[in-house]
């Protein structure tokens, strides 16, 4: 049986085939020799160029793999050189990246400079100057200026507005409103294949900071400026406890608490008893202290007796008063006063209250004849 010459790969027949039973047979076509030595030095230099990376390491320091020609823009130039060159920085006035001023209007210098550095140079001698008042296809440009604030990604752009955004248009001379958060800009050039827009440059314009961009529990204590005025606490403040104020000096008054009392009431025991009229408080700090304030309605029935009352907190006694009310010829009433201050060592509720006693008689408490009276207790914690 002879033997088989060699033969290209035979491959299964395409779905589509319709033919006999002979195999398919596909061969690959032999490529150009010099597409083969393109390949080959492509290799060598190390594939792609796209794959090739843009920015290269130089000791310390990165700089780009290839030159870059960078550009800026100045109003006037004093000393300008035949080729386009100055020698001082103050002979540049109005320097800057961006080719239009606050009003729109195109700078009328334009500066080249070529360099490997991945920061561009802000000394203007570096740069070739040139005029811009003669660019070729310059048509005309646009401003458009939005009020809305936050991130860029949000706003979109004046062709392409996202998330409501409303952009207005800014006439050339026109400066943006000291309202404006973002102004837009870009220009239209025309060449032999019709109109180029540039893309869309937008740059901050005011206060465009907002809810949006700073993030929940972002700002914190250390970034809040000290010594705000007065007139930046406007409108309502929001509730809070004694406890949430840890730096105020001795003395402030950390919080209030006041009960007012008319319910009447009597004795004719020589043992101490609960008028009724009664608060409680929370100290925020146990150096704090408690200033208690009472204005009782009281009445004595019987002339000549030793009416006593006592300030105490819970069961201790704090401070007593004698005499209360004494006459020495028969009934008598009026508004009494009385006045603590104490240190209860707590952050615990605690309950200050009006008692009173008698030697004989009675002894009463808002006491009426025949009017309406009332007493309070006023309880302050003290920044101690």
């Amino acid at each position: 049986m002879a033997k088989k010459q060699n033969q290209p790969p035979m491959l299964p027949h395409p779905p589509a085939f319709k033919g006999t039973s002979t195999p398919y047979q596909n061969t690959m076509p032999a490529l150009p020799e010099k597409e083969i030595q393109k390949r080959l030095t492509n290799l060598e230099n190390g594939g792609n160029q796209a794959n090739r990376p843009t920015v290269k390491k130089i000791g310390d320091q990165y700089q780009l793999a290839k030159d870059t020609i960078y550009t800026a823009y100045a109003f006037a130039l004093l000393n300008l050189s035949s080729e386009g060159k100055i020698v001082n920085q103050s002979d540049a006035s109005t320097f800057q990246f961006s080719p239009y001023d606050s009003l729109g209007v195109l700078l009328p210098f334009r500066g080249y400079f070529q360099n490997n550095s991945t920061y561009q140079s802000g000394d203007p001698t570096d740069y070739t100057w040139e005029s811009t008042l003669e660019d070729e296809g310059f048509e005309f440009s646009e401003r458009y200026f939005t009020n809305s604030g936050g991130l860029k990604s949000f706003l979109g752009n004046p062709t392409k507005p996202l998330n409501s955004t409303t952009w207005t248009s800014l006439a050339t001379g026109v400066a943006a409103p000291t309202t404006a958060a973002f102004v837009a800009e870009r220009f239209n050039i025309k060449n032999s294949s019709g109109d180029v827009s540039s893309p869309w440059a937008i740059s901050p314009s005011g206060k465009y900071i907002n809810t949006a961009i700073i993030a929940d529990n972002a700002v914190t204590d250390i970034k809040i400026a000290t010594g705000i005025t007065a007139a930046k606490l406007i409108g309502p403040l929001p509730a809070i406890s004694g406890a949430a104020l840890t730096a105020l000096p001795p003395g402030s008054v950390l919080q209030v608490v006041n009960v007012v009392y008319t319910a009447g009431g009597n004795t004719s025991s020589s043992t101490y008893s609960d008028t009724g009229l009664t608060a409680s408080i929370t100290p925020s700090s146990t150096s704090s202290k408690i200033l208690t304030t009472i204005s009782a309605s009281l009445g004595n029935s019987t002339a000549a007796t030793n009416n006593n009352v006592r300030i105490v907190r819970g069961s201790t006694e704090l401070q007593s008063f004698s005499r209360v009310m004494f006459n020495s010829t028969g009934h008598s009433n009026g508004q009494q006063s009385f006045i603590n201050l104490d240190s209860p060592n707590t952050t615990s509720a605690t309950t200050y209250k009006l008692q009173f006693m008698t030697d004989g008689g009675g002894f009463r408490f808002n006491d009426s004849a025949g009017d309406t009276p009332s007493s309070t207790i006023t309880l302050m914690e003290i920044a101690g």
